[in-house]
């Protein structure tokens, strides 16, 4: 069993894999990563990138749960956080207390910022464009295709013009052009969802946005989960996120232009 496991509860582009990150680094000695994009740790990916590839994916959760308590204890873990993406299959968060004796959840309430978010899920994932090289991040999501399927994907990355967007678009049988994906960008945009889990609940705008109020939540936060602040952590995270948003101000601006050359 792990001693206590932290669920980051949130929706794409709101920064939950960071935050795991963040609080996992709290855990072990190990380098705050920046961008979880390119990250190999495992455990951060592990229950995302398995519920899209599972069918049927509430039956076979439990046995996914204890394959990911086994690699934690062959990788002598104990405490960890994990982003997942709850408000997928809410009831699956009580099964977490098969594994842990301490199960925290930790919300990230994104509302008055849905669009930045949702931004910031196209600028660093939906519409990123994959290279031959960056193509291992999505080998695991065409492993089921047909062979049809595959040849797109294939046809796609030859010419330079595959977008992890049309991956869910190969998915659908829908024919990748530019009228589909803007089709697809629109409804990611005009999509609202709130996380389910009601254990504790921070806000985006205090972690992400306006860091004022920054300090003061993170103590709050840190004594809320019963672990040690870190200083060194929190001004690792102010910085990121100050360049996260200037950035990601930057890609808005940019958009119309970006979307229009899909």
């Amino acid at each position: 069993m792990l001693d206590k496991i932290i669920i980051i509860d949130y929706t794409e582009g709101s920064g939950g894999e960071y935050f795991s990150n963040f609080i996992t680094s709290h855990f072990v000695n190990k380098i705050l990563e920046d961008n979880m994009q390119e990250s190999s740790d495992w455990s951060q990916k592990y229950f995302n990138s398995l519920s899209l590839i599972t069918p049927k994916w509430d039956l076979h959760f439990e046995f996914y749960l204890n394959k990911f308590l086994e690699l934690c204890e062959q990788n002598h873990i104990k405490n960890i956080s994990i982003p997942y993406h709850l408000y997928k299959s809410p009831k699956l968060g009580e099964q977490f207390q098969k594994i842990a004796h301490i199960v925290r959840f930790i919300k990230i309430n994104d509302i008055g910022y849905e669009q930045q978010t949702a931004f910031d899920f196209l600028r660093k994932i939906y519409l990123k464009n994959i290279s031959n090289q960056e193509f291992r991040k999505i080998k695991f999501r065409i492993n089921d295709f047909s062979k049809e399927q595959k040849l797109i994907v294939i046809e796609q990355l030859k010419h330079n013009n595959l977008y992890w967007l049309d991956i869910d678009l190969i998915v659908k049988n829908i024919s990748i052009n530019s009228d589909s994906r803007q089709q697809l960008v629109n409804k990611i945009l005009n999509t609202r969802i709130i996380p389910p889990s009601l254990d504790i609940e921070i806000s985006y705008e205090d972690f992400f946005i306006k860091f004022e109020n920054t300090t003061d939540k993170y103590y709050a936060l840190c004594k809320n989960l019963d672990i040690s602040p870190r200083s060194d952590l929190l001004d690792n995270l102010i910085v990121r996120n100050r360049k996260n948003t200037s950035e990601l101000d930057q890609y808005i601006k940019n958009f119309p232009m970006i979307i229009n050359q899909l």
